[in-house]
């Protein structure tokens, strides 16, 4: 599975009709980079799942133990049971890296022998490192961009995003790193506010 960027232009956000015009530059120019991922993935007629990643998406300990399990002879076994799935929990997208999420009020839609659970996600934030189904990719495409990639798209009527628990992706804070910065820690869990009604 490759990963395909798309070189941001200006002139080319100001004529796309799906583009939210309030965003900023770099937020525009990520989500058109998923989007171009999502168009060579739907090109290519025989695939059936996409892997997209960004290129400072990196590995935790919890993935080693994965392909452990499973006894996988390379990563892209644990990606094809990972892709799987699809057909027992019907995500349309699976988020290999959520981040601030409630983790304690997600539901466990299928538990694998791995030790890895495909959850139902309530925020489901960070896009560093997800799958795709056909149709989650359709829908996407043809979904307005109205904010930062990995916020709008918990928001597409009839898009199933789900998530691993644990998380078997992070993405590196290092220099440039980032839309949000070097500064933003990324915790994968976090406790609702109880004094607030919309988080």
């Amino acid at each position: 599975v490759s990963v395909y960027m798309y070189i941001y232009n200006r002139k080319y956000m100001q004529v796309h009709e799906n583009v939210h015009m309030k965003m900023k530059d770099v937020e525009v120019a990520c989500s058109l980079s998923h989007r171009k991922a999502m168009e060579t993935f739907l090109a290519d007629t025989d695939a059936t799942h996409a892997l997209i990643m960004e290129d400072d998406a990196l590995p935790t300990p919890a993935l080693e133990k994965v392909a452990i399990s499973a006894n996988a002879s390379d990563l892209k076994d644990v990606f094809v049971q990972l892709a799987k799935t699809s057909y027992d929990s019907d995500w349309q997208g699976l988020n290999l890296g959520r981040c601030w999420e409630f983790c304690d009020e997600v539901r466990v839609q299928v538990s694998l022998t791995t030790g890895l659970n495909i959850t139902s996600g309530i925020r489901n934030q960070c896009a560093h490192a997800y799958m795709l189904t056909r149709k989650g990719a359709s829908m996407l495409i043809d979904s307005k961009i109205n904010g930062p990639e990995d916020e709008y798209r918990v928001h597409v009527k009839g898009f199933a995003y789900h998530e691993t628990s644990p998380r078997i992706f992070t993405q590196s804070r290092g220099k440039q790193s980032g839309i949000h910065g070097t500064e933003l820690k990324l915790p994968e869990c976090v406790q609702r506010k109880k004094n607030r009604r919309n988080i």
